[in-house]
């Protein structure tokens, strides 16, 4: 079975994914990025990230892919490198699950972010509960990822890249000038589980 970990990157010092035993893709949103990884504007924090490598291996996608952050000791650090590691090389089944940060199960319609019970209003066809990682880290199946059509993560990239920097609204009840981030954060719990009925294109 094919695991590839996936770091996406800013300043952190990522010298401790050479202990990686699986196979490594690392995309740099810093001014000067390190050899041998991808560039990425420092736009959409790491669901940017997570929605381009997806779109543009969609069509060949690992068996398993680990998508970490550059520092992924959870935040705040709560882990070692090396439990870090030993977490990340062990073998891994072939279901969503969360690695390393802490993990919430809440109801989006009174959470302090508004706009996530916005997004998941309009994507999904389900209750206002949804479990998620924090910082979007997780061991994730391929086909929990192949269970949305490549024309969704196209859509949140766009979104993603139209809201750009700006700061973050608290209390945003639309989306009309993008998709922030800290929103996509949440309702990646949804996106990744094939159980939640998608209601967005039908």
């Amino acid at each position: 079975m094919k695991t590839l970990v996936v770091i996406s990157k800013y300043n952190e010092d990522v010298s401790w994914t050479e202990k990686i035993i699986h196979d490594v893709l690392i995309y740099d949103k810093s001014n000067s990025p390190i050899p041998n990884s991808i560039g990425r504007p420092n736009v959409g924090r790491e669901s940017e990230t997570l929605l381009n490598y997806i779109i543009t291996h969609y069509n060949n996608l690992p068996d398993i892919t680990i998508f970490l952050q550059g520092d992924p000791r959870s935040n705040p650090v709560m882990y070692t490198y090396d439990e870090v590691l030993e977490q990340i090389n062990k073998n891994h089944e072939p279901k969503l699950n969360t690695i390393l940060t802490w993990e919430a199960d809440m109801d989006v319609s009174t959470y302090w972010l508004k706009s996530c019970k916005v997004l998941n209003d309009i994507l999904f066809d389900s209750d206002d509960r949804i479990k998620f990682s924090s910082g979007v880290q997780y061991v994730i199946p391929k086909k929990n990822i192949l269970c949305r059509p490549l024309s969704l993560y196209l859509m949140l990239h766009e979104e993603i890249i139209k809201y750009g920097n700006k700061h973050l609204n608290f209390k945003k009840t639309n989306l009309n000038d993008g998709i922030d981030a800290w929103t996509l954060e949440v309702v990646w719990g949804n996106i990744l589980r094939p159980e939640k009925k998608l209601k967005y294109g039908n």
